[in-house]
């Protein structure tokens, strides 16, 4: 009986000790993190090391170690101690969150090869709806940025329908509607796609953002009534926000037209006018030399669009080259002249001075269409 009383009496004393120490290692803890709220980086960095030699294996640590990583001013050292984080502490629950602050940095610092990979890898740790839509997002522009605009397109409209919330729709469209014009340049999908924003959400997140592509639309076709009026309106609307900088620039660019204030959501007329593929020159042509024909040299079409870029850098001394993106392919047209004549002389020059035997093709422009037809 004397022994079992020793043994309960010493079981008790060895079980309230450890909770006396686990007592001390959380109240340690959540001193180091009002610290880490304060920000005083040297009183963080003494207090943690602290903490590791007298708690070396407990749970909190990788939280500490990612506090202390937050305030490191050097984005290098961030990002490569974030990465052991990952590495070393195969089992924290806290992992996503350690992604996403990897693809922050990357974002920031436009590595984005390295944002697809991290990406890719982060949303499998997701817990909560916040990190997987920012995944996705980083997924998306990373994609985007990289070229694999086909991939890009699919995981937007994939990640469109499964998520209902109405800000990441409304991004997610933003997103398609950018993708859309690198497949069809300034067209009819495009603008469409930027009317549905307009009036499907309006005052939201990316409201800013669709008026600065609405009024360059506009800009780009030389409609400058309606482009000097959604400039305006979002320099009024949204005066702090960056892309009303954008605004204030293009208003200075188009006021030699003397522009007028006019309505400018795109109605039947603006969508009906629109080409449904848009390749028209990136040259201004005088009233002059203004033609219903225009022929061209296409080259393509390229698997590549960094080969199609390549290309253009070779031979955009001989003149205007435009790519176009259509069916996974890349297209580059060159030479934009007015006869027959004068763009067969160019495509003789650029067999011969670089090899590349391109086909003569017709634009025509027709009730503000444009139509291509081969040799």
């Amino acid at each position: 009986m004397h022994t079992k009383i020793i043994i309960t009496a010493a079981t008790l004393f060895l079980f309230s000790s450890a909770f006396a120490s686990k007592s001390e290692e959380n109240k340690l803890y959540k001193k180091i993190y009002n610290i880490y709220k304060t920000q005083n980086i040297k009183n963080l960095n003494k207090k943690s090391n602290y903490f590791y030699k007298k708690y070396p294996k407990s749970r909190y640590i990788p939280d500490i170690k990612v506090y202390n990583i937050d305030l490191e001013k050097d984005y290098k050292t961030s990002l490569e101690n974030y990465k052991k984080i990952i590495k070393n502490y195969r089992y924290y629950k806290k992992k996503g969150k350690v992604y996403l602050k990897i693809c922050n940095i990357l974002y920031l610092k436009a590595k984005w090869k390295e944002l697809y990979k991290y990406s890719n890898k982060g949303i499998k740790f997701a817990r909560t709806d916040f990190e997987k839509n920012s995944f996705s997002r980083y997924k998306i522009i990373s994609l985007m940025k990289i070229e694999k605009f086909e991939k890009a397109k699919n995981h937007a409209e994939k990640s469109l329908y499964q998520n209902h919330s109405y800000s990441i729709m409304s991004k997610n469209l933003l997103l398609l509607s950018y993708l859309n014009r690198k497949d069809t340049g300034y067209s009819r999908e495009y603008i469409y796609k930027l009317r549905e924003m307009l009036i499907g959400f309006q005052n939201s997140e990316i409201t800013p953002a669709n008026l600065l592509l609405l009024g360059d639309f506009y800009e780009k076709k030389k409609i400058y009534n309606k482009s000097y009026t959604a400039y305006t309106d979002l320099i009024i609307r949204y005066p702090k926000s960056p892309e009303s900088l954008y605004a204030k620039k293009a208003i200075k660019r188009i006021q030699p037209h003397n522009p007028k204030k006019e309505e400018y959501i795109p109605g039947k007329k603006i969508l009906t006018n629109t080409s449904v593929l848009d390749i028209n020159p990136e040259i201004d042509l005088s009233e002059k030399n203004k033609s219903t024909v225009t022929y061209a040299v296409l080259i393509g079409p390229l698997n590549s669009r960094l080969r199609a870029q390549k290309l253009k850098r070779i031979i955009s001394q001989t003149g205007v080259v435009k790519i176009v993106y259509v069916k996974n392919r890349y297209n580059l047209y060159t030479g934009f002249k007015y006869s027959s004549d004068s763009i067969l002389k160019y495509k003789i020059r650029l067999a011969e001075e670089y090899g590349l035997n391109g086909r003569i093709v017709r634009i025509h422009n027709f009730d503000k269409k444009k139509y291509i037809y081969g040799e």
